[in-house]
């Protein structure tokens, strides 16, 4: 029990110096230790690694506010925004290492930077996604029927 609160503030220390990043799509839960976020121009490009997939959020801003991500507001309005998708602004995507094919990228959804500094921004993500071949291959039937949901948090440390 004594060694409980050494624990949870060890970990929180952890997270303060590399950053962490956590999130479901649909059923699938995963857990990034390490997140960092850089500035390009007026973007800012948030990315946590692990062995065998990568998870990468932009953005078009640098302050704390609700972004909408992805090509449309809800699914009507992404079926009509698909040829939009590779100039999304403001976008998260997944892609697991050497599995092309099963790269998640967001559709639809919001991120909330709740802090951002230049030292650390941090946030929640939430929407619904559909992999990029499906998305690209332009199918409404098929867009609806494989989109996913997925939420997320995550704290990133800049890159210096």
């Amino acid at each position: 029990m004594l060694l409980m609160p050494l624990f949870f503030s060890s970990c929180e220390e952890a997270k303060e110096l590399t950053g962490a990043m956590e999130f479901t799509i649909g059923d699938k839960s995963y857990s990034f230790p390490v997140a960092t976020f850089i500035k390009q121009g007026d973007k800012t490009i948030i990315t946590s690694t692990e062995l065998t997939s990568t998870a990468t959020i932009l953005f078009n801003g640098q302050t704390t506010k609700k972004y909408s991500l992805g090509i449309g507001a809800n699914l009507e309005e992404v079926l009509l925004n698909l040829n939009q998708l590779d100039n999304a602004e403001n976008v998260f995507i997944y892609f697991p290492t050497g599995g092309i094919n099963d790269s998640q990228i967001s559709l639809f959804g919001s991120l909330e930077i709740t802090e951002y500094t230049d030292k650390k921004v941090v946030g929640t993500f939430t929407g619904y996604c559909v992999t990029k071949e499906i998305a690209l291959g332009g199918v409404e039937d098929l867009i609806t029927a494989e989109n996913k949901a997925f939420v997320g948090t995550f704290t990133a440390i800049a890159v210096n």
